[in-house]
């Protein structure tokens, strides 16, 4: 593969995941329209968007999007993936090229310390990524912040750009510090009439290049 050929792989992979990521946020706007109560725990929100909507072939029908097979928990090294998105049919590019999405809750308690939810996400989020705990075959993976308290968005994402570059303690206890080359920056136009998308760009632990998309999505008046 020349450099050309690479850079338009990239190109084109990071588009194809932000035109998943549309689907992930009408999944979200259903879910807010239903007035589905969920409980305070990223896995119960998690299975909720999926069972109802992500992995429920009548939603995917409607939204046109059969090349793409969405599940979860799928084991990855010594952990699971909280969403695995697959390129299948026509798109079919082989059993590890497929997209990532981890999820995690964030709330207004401790937002600039390094024991608060926003540390978790980078710690035990981000890192994963970073320090190529999940692959990242295409380049580019997501991250889902469900915000289960009223809050500014647009100031909890400045706490957490804070963070990295910080010392902070995975759920192992480890010490681990993630950097970027970029931090979180808002895409404006990534999903029409939705403000609320980042990305970020990391160089993981192999060398590697990683572009990552946060979709911080409000589910606190949901929350039960």
């Amino acid at each position: 593969m020349n450099a050309r050929e690479f850079l338009w792989n990239k190109q084109f992979y990071d588009e194809e995941f932000k035109y998943i990521l549309n689907i992930c946020y009408c999944a979200y706007k259903r879910l807010l329209v239903d007035g589905i109560k969920i409980v305070d725990n990223e896995n119960k929100i998690r299975d909720v968007i999926f069972s109802r909507y992500l992995g429920n072939q009548n939603f995917l029908d409607s939204m046109g999007c059969g090349n793409y097979l969405f599940d979860k928990e799928i084991p990855e090294g010594e952990g699971r993936i909280d969403i695995r998105v697959m390129p299948v049919g026509n798109e079919f590019r082989g059993r590890g090229a497929y997209y990532i999405i981890e999820c995690k809750r964030l709330n207004n308690s401790q937002k600039k310390s390094v024991y608060g939810l926003n540390a978790k996400y980078v710690a035990n989020g981000i890192y994963r990524f970073v320090s190529n705990f999940y692959s990242c075959r295409l380049g580019c993976n997501g991250m889902f912040g469900f915000i289960v308290s009223p809050m500014d968005i647009g100031k909890n994402v400045k706490c957490i750009n804070g963070l990295l570059g910080k010392a902070i303690k995975d759920d192992k206890g480890y010490d681990v510090v993630v950097s970027s080359t970029e931090v979180l920056r808002r895409q404006r136009n990534a999903i029409p009439n939705f403000s609320h998308v980042y990305k970020s760009k990391h160089l993981a632990t192999d060398k590697s290049q990683i572009i990552l998309y946060h979709l911080m999505l409000d589910v606190s008046k949901n929350v039960i």
